[in-house]
């Protein structure tokens, strides 16, 4: 028995299958009474046969198995509830067309077969059931819709959902495309049916409304459709903008039918429907358009119902960004004072509460990546706070700004009940910035709670010098950040020497404001010479540093002979050459390109050069050494990037290796162990020597008789170390080694990946390895205070702070404390000081000789160098260390004074500027460290002894080894570089500290954002990048007016402008500095959007103040483009410094504004603007100019000024549309396009359309217009663009609106660049280019066509030849006749006379330029591409002996091939073709005889008269006139064939109109109805009239049809064709030459021979018994 616990359960259960009692409670409509109907059968003597049916398909059901001859039993009986199913496939067929039962039963077996493949083949599955569904196309399709929808149950059963939804639609599609009646009660039961599955798309829904209402009364479809959408929604369907949008023209078109009187009756069915559907928790996921759809009516109905508000603040949006629009639908619906207001209904409030609201608000808007702000909901909480306060007081409960700091700071500061942070978690300063939060979050800062929140947030903006500015400015954070600022600089500047270089650096990038929080007392006297010494105020004593490193040790003390003897040999001592080290415990492998080393404590075991086939390999080669053999092995490039490689006993003898690869490295170079009987384990298996298959690598470990692997466990997915037996290669369970489970200290932590235990690397005690009992190990643990433990097995232990991870302990001679190694072999003494590092920065970089260091596996090899001398190191004073610091500080000096001398030099030798700046120029330059062993100015004459190092060797005379000596000096050179570039930074920053805060105050930028400015300009501004919500562009324009102003004649001291004031990444907006007036005119012209209109005249406000518009602006600004050398851009270190937009301030007033850069090949180059009062412009070094133009137009002083003052006087200025018909007139290009140019060129630099407002106001019909003139106008450059506007703009601005514009000089300036265009009509254009998809597009090629003298492309021969394999121009940048220009004039001129009538100019022209083709193809030397390649040795066995040959080429008739290779593409000699433009060998080369090469149909269409009668003058009509323009159209039979009109009309008892109709349908290949009424000028009522006599015979088809235009069709098959091509009949293949699948050789599907031929050559096919009807479906032979 079965216990049901409601609605739920009992929906559930029928989903599954289950039959429910008949007094089941909440089971929905969806269960039916279920009858047993009994069966007898002849066969079956007396067993019955019962089925378990809907009561409602009952009589279905007993026909449907009638047609297998059972008859019913017994009467029916109700035994229970099941779910509703509607008739299906093919039941539906045996019950309704009983006739065709046996073709519907015929695929039920292969049915089956496919059912069994969908869930593990379902693109097959769908693809056997679209066959079946081709075949009863053809010859059944009234079996399509119940076909594909018991097709679309089966996928959604496999849980196919996306294939379900496409067989749904394809169901719909068929009722429509074949006109199959409709059976709407069951198509409502199929709706909610797959509704409640969620696979009827929101378009299909929409789609059934129509569907609806062109079969029912308005009112019975709206209220159906309203039922079906509330049954959908009840099944969880989201209600769709679609939906919404059907529903209100359904209620429109019942609110017309009911009049004034039914009118209420409607809006109160609509106001139901609503009602009801708002109280679904599902209309929540609705998109914005439902709501902006529906608002009218919602915002009404919440007005007068209580109810009505409480479920809106039910219902929250499933999409964050519907967030501010649904704020707004609340407040219009009054729905918002439900969670504030004390005195509203209960039932106008929200279930959860104004708490529950709020959080279920604040939950959205802060899910997904990224958060944003929603500044209407701030006042909103405000005004919520009393009721908020109540409902947590009496809960209990506190909120949660869930990372909004602005709500946050005023939950706080509205004293409302707020949760305390988690552990740990990060109050996210840096996103409070990126959103621009604008509370002074002292709310947060006044809450103890938050402190260590808001200190981790501080933490994030490290290196974020804007987040920090913005720091200072926030009262609530600034004391704060005072005291993380103080505490960071101590952190940095106390963590050691080798660290220092770095925490230079990043003071050096911190903000001034920031600096000025902790650096009061810094001198500020703005001298260089004497500016404080910030080393002094930082705590920084360099000596004491030198000390501490020496005493902590360095890494140069230890050395490993043996490494660096093999290092020598594999590199030859060439640091540029690149080593590979990979492992063999106990053993290292150091490879080179050529040679390898494998070496231990012993010394180099083995040496062998490589054998690896040159260019075989890719990447690096993998190694690995087992029981003293060597495999080596790589990547192939020969066997597909597969592994190749040989032991080095066969060098000879490379063959392919089994195993993994991880890029292009063989190996993860994991340590292998060695095993007691011979092999190596790698964890994962066991190699041999001489193998051929590399087993996977694991980490793995062994105490001596057991092995364990590091692997993921199988029961709860955690990583760890698990018993191994490489015997068997089997993994056990999870343990550990007893080293490694004695964890010395109660509640600590093992770290398993950095613990670990290994056979000794020797039997010797190292610094760094203390083998016992042949065992190295090493056990890293988490204490219980959050500290790192490190220790090996002789109890050498070192702790480090939490968060760094040791791996190994390091005892030095003269101290016997361990020192902490860690990971990057970073030394840190036993008081937890960094003392060295190999990594940069690293003395290393300034010790002559010092070699790589081994891998840290194999730190045991280190052995100390000098005993004496470390022990020496570890006694060092401070005074001992400061006498050498002092020296190498000098050294350090000198050398920066001489690369700043080398650099004056080089910048004497560049082009001398015309005006230098002696305090910018005279600075030095910054040098990266003195190379390794050439240390600047450290040697004189022929002594190549390095002198800082023989005054160590002097002053420490314990310390003998030279590599320990030149590693002191390193140390003490590394020092000197932290000194000097402190001072550097001390130099800039009292600079900046000591200029008062007010001369350079940042602006508070307003304006518009550079979304908006993009919009604005879009069309003048060219291609853009970079545009966001942010007011960056303006930002520019508002720095640069402040640098102006507080420009002084003093020295800046800045030497780039990387250092001067920064420039936000902006919009690039500077193009229109050059076309100004452009900008105005758009600005002033009427038809510009308002809001655009606000921008530009923003824009042109600042542009205005600036001074960059006229003459007088290109006297003091000049746009350059400036370069800086690679070495130029370098910092201290030697590094590259990252490019950015900023100001590089100059005396006297002027600058240079950095926007952008560009690699060259010797540096960058850059694009600014430079502003310079005097005019002279010089620019100072290390800069050099590259170009330099002036900026603003050229046009009287004040221009813009005056043009402003007008504007606000006198308004936009009124659309003219003269005025675009004469600029259209002088240029030739289309009415649209010079209505974009007379409107500013709007919308022409993006990707869309204009919108529909600006359409209608420029008198703009069609969106295929406006993407022809974007076609026309990008033909010319956005500079061009920008001359043609501006032009349109007097001298003087008061003309604009007095005048108008200045149509001629507008033109003029088009047609001296591009010249004037063919005038072609526009509509004919655009028809064209939609329809017309050729390599030479209609837009070029119509002009061409029509004026073939024009055309270079028409009018000039041009002289080809075989060059590789095929046929090329001889000259490749000719322009002439080519094969592409052939097809496209050939479809194009069909195209044409097809969609022109006899008499219009257009068709006129066409003889013309088909006699220009024909002379074309008479140039012995054109050769036509095919461009398609052959199989060269296939055609030869078919053609035979070739007719000539050539260097390179061989012909065969007219068809010359390439011999380069065995695939040519064939070229054509059409000079050679026949009289009917082929040739006997064409056949051969096509891939499908069917389907003629597109060359092929446009040569023989050249030479067939019949086209050329089509082109040419069609006379006067037969019958009928012409009509009053002189035109009539060859395509209305009534004037072209009249005697075959009437020789119809009497075959089928038709009307002459309808006569006149079937045959267009039969011989025409686009007889839509617009062409129907074009082609015979019949009024709408004449047209309808003859179509609706016409649908009531069998000659034709009644449907509806994508792409179709038409509700009329030949029976038969229909060809849904791809590439733009329209739909076509089957049965129309042959009568325009198509391809069996319905491709048109050209690409156009029109008539290529007169139409009067082809009505009787139609009507021809029928009499002789070709009709057009759907096929016989093949039946099976009967059986034997």
């Amino acid at each position: 028995m079965t216990t049901m616990t409601g609605e739920g359960s009992a929906e559930s259960l029928l989903t599954a299958g289950a039959v429910l009692p008949t007094d089941t409670a909440g089971a929905g409509d969806r269960a039916v009474p279920l009858t047993a109907r009994t069966y007898r059968h002849p066969a079956l003597d007396d067993r019955p046969v019962v089925r378990l049916v809907d009561a409602a398909l009952g009589e279905g059901e007993d026909i449907a198995v009638g047609f297998l001859g059972l008859t019913p039993g017994a009467e029916p009986a109700v035994v229970g509830l099941g779910p509703r199913r509607p008739l299906a496939f093919p039941e539906w067929v045996l019950v309704h067309h009983p006739a065709d039962g046996r073709h519907a039963l015929a695929v039920v077996p292969e049915l089956q077969k496919l059912a069994k493949q969908v869930r593990s083949r379902p693109k097959a599955a769908l693809d056997g059931h679209q066959g079946i569904a081709d075949r009863f196309a053809r010859t059944l399709p009234h079996f399509l819709p119940t076909f594909f929808e018991q097709a679309a149950r089966v996928f959604l059963a496999a849980g196919q959902d996306t294939y379900a939804t496409q067989l749904f639609n394809k169901a719909r599609k068929a009722e429509a495309q074949h006109g199959l009646p409709v059976d709407l009660n069951r198509l409502d039961e199929v709706y909610v049916e797959f509704a409640s599955a969620k696979v009827v798309s929101a378009t299909a829904l929409a789609g059934y409304a129509k569907e609806l209402s062109a079969q029912l009364p308005a009112d019975e479809a709206l209220d159906r459709f309203c039922r079906l959408a509330l049954r959908a929604a009840a099944a969880g369907v989201a209600p769709s903008t679609q939906s919404a949008n059907a529903v209100n023209r359904l209620v429109r078109t019942a609110a017309k039918a009911a009049g004034r009187s039914g009118a209420a009756a409607v809006a109160d069915r609509e106001a139901a429907y609503l009602t009801e559907l708002l109280r679904l928790p599902v209309t929540a996921e609705a998109p914005a358009g439902w709501w902006k759809a529906h608002r009218p009516v919602v915002t009404a109905l919440a007005g007068g119902d209580p109810a009505i508000r409480g479920s809106l603040l039910d219902l929250m949006p499933t999409d964050r960004d519907n967030l501010v629009p649904w704020l707004a639908l609340l407040t219009d619906t009054g729905a918002l004072a439900g969670l504030s207001d004390p005195d509203v209904p209960e039932a106008a409030r929200p279930q959860d509460g104004s708490v529950g609201w709020l959080r279920r608000f604040v939950r959205l808007a802060h899910s997904g990546y990224r958060r944003r702000r929603l500044p209407a909901l701030y006042p909103l909480v405000e005004r919520m706070a009393d009721r908020l306060r109540a409902e947590l007081t009496t809960s209990g409960e506190a909120l949660s700004a869930d990372g909004d700091l602005d709500l946050l700071d005023l939950l706080l500061a509205l004293d409302l009940p707020v949760a305390p942070p988690k552990e740990r978690e990060t109050l996210d300063l840096a996103q409070w910035v990126t959103v621009d939060g604008e509370r002074d979050l002292l709310a947060v800062a006044g809450d103890d709670r938050f402190t260590g929140a808001l200190r981790r947030g501080l933490d994030q903006l490290d290196d974020k010098p804007n987040a920090l500015r913005r720091m200072v400015g926030t009262p609530g954070v600034r004391p704060l950040l005072t005291d993380w600022l103080r505490a960071r600089i101590r952190d940095r500047f106390t963590t050691g020497l080798p660290y220092l270089p770095e925490s230079v650096d990043w003071l050096g990038r911190l903000p001034v404001e920031a600096l000025r929080l902790v650096f009061d007392g810094l001198d500020r006297t703005g001298d260089p010479a004497g500016a404080g010494d910030l080393g002094s105020a930082l705590g920084v004593d360099l000596a004491e540093h030198v000390a501490r490193s020496l005493r902590g040790g360095i890494l140069d003390e230890l050395g490993w002979p043996d490494w660096e003897l093999a290092w020598q040999e594999v590199t030859g001592g060439d640091r540029r050459v690149e080593v590979t080290q990979q492992e063999a415990w106990p053993y290292l492998i150091m490879g080179g390109p050529t040679t390898v080393r494998v070496l231990g404590a012993e010394g180099i075991l083995l040496r062998h050069d490589l054998r690896i086939p040159a260019g075989d390999m890719w990447g690096q080669a993998g190694y690995h050494y087992v029981d003293g053999q060597l495999l080596v092995y790589w990547r192939s490039e020969s066997l597909g990037y597969d592994l190749r490689g040989y032991w080095h006993s066969s060098p000879g003898e490379p063959q392919p290796i089994a195993g993994d690869h991880h890029g292009s490295q063989p190996r993860t170079n994991r340590i292998t162990l060695p095993l007691p009987g011979g092999g190596r384990t790698t964890g994962d298996g066991v190699l041999h020597a001489g193998d051929t298959a590399v087993p996977s690598e694991r980490p793995v470990i062994t105490d001596g008789i057991s092995h364990w692997v590091h692997r993921r466990s199988e029961d709860d997915g955690d990583r760890g170390w698990h018993e191994y037996d490489p015997a068997s290669g089997t993994h056990g369970r999870r343990s550990l080694p007893g080293f490694l489970a004695d964890l010395p200290v109660a509640g600590s932590h093992l770290q398993e990946s950095g613990s670990w235990l290994r056979p000794a690397l020797s039997d010797r005690a190292t610094p760094a390895a203390a083998p016992v009992d042949g065992l190295l190990g090493w056990r890293v643990v988490t204490l219980p205070d959050g500290s790192v433990r490190g220790e090996d097995l002789a109890g050498r232990s070192v702790t480090v702070a939490p968060g760094q991870e040791p791996i190994a302990a390091l005892v030095l001679p003269g101290d016997d404390r361990p020192r902490a190694v860690l990971k990057g072999l970073v030394l840190v003494d036993p008081d937890g000081v960094v003392s060295a590092a190999a990594g940069p920065p690293s003395s290393r970089d300034y010790t002559p000789g010092s070699l790589p260091l081994p891998g840290p596996e194999f730190l045991g090899n280190l052995l100390p160098r000098d005993p004496a001398g470390s022990a020496a190191l570890r006694r060092i004073d401070r005074d001992t260390a400061a006498a050498l610091f002092a020296v190498a500080l000098d050294e350090r000096r000198a050398a920066l004074a001489e690369a700043a001398a080398r650099a004056a030099a080089q910048a004497a030798t560049r082009s001398a500027p015309p005006r230098a700046t002696p305090a910018v120029a005279s600075r030095a330059a910054a040098v990266p460290a003195s190379p390794v062993g050439a240390p600047g100015g450290s040697t004189t004459g022929d002594d190549d002894r390095d002198p800082l190092v023989e005054l160590v060797r002097s002053t420490v005379p314990a310390v003998s080894h030279d590599a320990v000596l030149a590693g002191v000096a390193g140390m003490l050179r590394l020092a000197a570089r932290v000194r000097t570039d402190l001072d550097a930074v001390t130099e800039r920053l009292t600079r900046s500290l000591s200029a008062p805060a007010a001369v350079t105050p940042v602006p508070t930028v307003t304006g518009p954002t550079d979304e908006q400015l993009n919009q604005a300009l879009d069309g003048l501004r060219g291609s853009a990048y970079g545009a966001n919500r942010a007011v960056h562009a303006f930002a520019q324009l508002q720095a640069f007016a402040v640098q102006r102003s507080a420009a002084t004649g003093g020295d800046p001291g800045v030497r780039l402008h990387l250092d001067g004031p920064s420039l936000p990444a902006a919009l690039d907006w500077w193009p229109v500095l050059g076309g100004v007036a452009a900008v105005a005119y758009r600005a002033a012209v009427a038809v510009t959007p308002d809001d655009h209109r606000e921008t530009l005249r923003a824009l042109l406000a600042e542009l205005d103040r600036l001074g960059l518009s006229g003459a007088t602006g290109s006297t003091r600004w000049r746009r350059v483009t400036l370069h800086l050398l690679d070495d130029d851009l370098n910092d201290s270190d030697g590094n590259r410094r990252p490019r950015r937009p900023g100001i590089l301030p100059l005396p006297d007033g002027a600058f240079i504004a950095v926007r952008s850069s560009s690699g060259t090949a010797t540096g960058y180059s850059f694009d600014a603007l430079h502003h310079d009062p005097a005019g002279g412009f010089a620019v100072p070094e290390p800069y050099t100019t590259q170009s330099s133009t002036p900026v603003g137009d050229e046009r009287p002083d004040g221009w813009l000024a005056g043009f402003l003052t007008e504007w606000a006087a006198r308004g936009p200025l009124p659309w003219r549309p003269e005025a675009a018909e004469r600029f259209a007139e002088l240029t030739g290009v289309t009415p649209t396009a010079a209505k974009l140019v007379l409107a500013g060129l709007p919308y022409v630099d993006s990707v869309g359309t204009v919108p529909t407002e600006l359409r209608r106001a420029l008198g703009i019909r069609q969106v295929g217009e406006v993407k022809l003139a974007f076609g026309v106008l990008r033909e010319a450059s956005p500079q061009l663009r920008r001359a043609v506007v501006s032009a349109l703009l007097p001298d003087e601005p008061a003309r604009l609106w007095t005048d108008g514009p200045d149509v001629d000089a507008a033109a003029a300036v088009w047609n001296a660049a591009l010249g004037r265009r063919v005038v072609v009509p526009e509509q004919l254009l655009a028809e064209a280019v939609r329809a017309v998809r050729s390599g030479w597009g209609p837009a070029k090629a119509l002009p061409a066509l029509l004026d073939p003298g024009r055309s270079v492309e028409l009018s000039t021969d041009l002289a080809f030849e075989i060059k590789g394999d095929r046929a090329r121009q001889s000259d490749s940048g000719a322009t002439g006749f080519t094969g592409e220009v052939l097809c496209s004039t050939v479809a194009l001129a069909a195209w044409v006379a097809h969609h022109t009538p006899a008499g219009d100019p257009c068709r006129a022209a066409l003889p013309a330029a088909l006699a220009v083709v024909r002379d074309r193809l008479a140039n012995p030397r054109l050769l036509l591409d095919v461009n398609q390649y052959v199989p060269l040795p296939a055609f030869r066995q078919v053609a035979g002996t070739p007719s000539e040959t050539g260097a390179g080429w061989e012909r065969y008739g007219a068809i010359v091939l390439a011999t380069y290779d065995g695939q040519p593409s064939p070229a054509l000699r059409p000079d050679l073709l026949d009289a009917e433009g082929t040739d006997p060998y064409l056949p051969a080369l096509r891939r499908d005889a069917a389907k003629p090469y597109p060359m092929e149909v446009a040569l023989r269409l050249i030479h067939d008269p019949r086209f050329a009668a089509l082109l040419g003058d069609p006379g006067e009509p037969t019958g009928g006139a012409r009509a009053a323009d002189g035109t009539w159209w060859p395509q209305d039979p009534t004037r072209s064939v009249p005697d075959l009109v009437a020789e119809v009309a009497g075959e089928h008892g038709l009307g002459v109109d309808a006569a006149a109709v079937y045959l267009m349908l039969l011989a025409m290949p686009d007889p839509t109805d617009r062409n129907t009424a074009k082609w015979t000028g019949w009024k709408p009522a004449r047209l309808k009239a003859a179509r609706a006599e016409l649908a009531g015979t069998d000659l034709v088809v009644e449907a509806s049809r994508s792409r179709a235009g038409r509700s009329l069709f030949l029976p038969g098959p229909w060809l849904e064709r791809d590439s733009g091509q329209a739909p076509i009949e089957g049965w129309k293949v042959a009568l325009f030459d198509l391809a069996p699948d319905g491709t048109a050789g050209l690409g156009v599907t029109v008539p290529f021979a007169p139409a009067a031929d082809l009505y009787r050559r139609a009507w021809r096919r029928l009499r002789d018994g070709d009709r057009p009807r759907f096929d016989n479906l093949p039946t099976r032979g009967a059986h034997r």
